[in-house]
């Protein structure tokens, strides 16, 4: 392996663990194995359950993943509803 490939392999998987740290399937699946102690579901099935933590540790631990999905979600859903109240609905259109 040649040095150059080396460094260009090094700076796509920094940048793939960055896209990942803020695509919000990969936060909701990082909830929902700490809450529900469950790892591995993707397509192999479900590998093994084990939970590490209380619920309420669980929560504590992810609850800036949690605000952020749920700030995600209503930011868009107010600019939809914005959207859709610009749009000039008119009868008989």
């Amino acid at each position: 392996m040649t040095e150059e490939f080396r460094d260009a392999m090094i700076q796509r998987s920094t940048i793939q663990s960055t896209i990942l740290r803020i695509s919000p399937t990969e936060i909701y699946e990082n909830i929902i194995n700490d809450v529900l102690g469950v790892r591995g579901f993707g397509g192999m099935g479900l590998q093994g359950f084990q939970r590490n933590m209380a619920l309420t540790e669980a929560l504590a631990a992810n609850w800036a993943n949690i605000a952020v999905l749920t700030v995600g979600l209503v930011v868009c859903f107010a600019a939809s509803y914005m959207l859709f109240l610009r749009s000039e609905i008119r009868p008989g259109d």
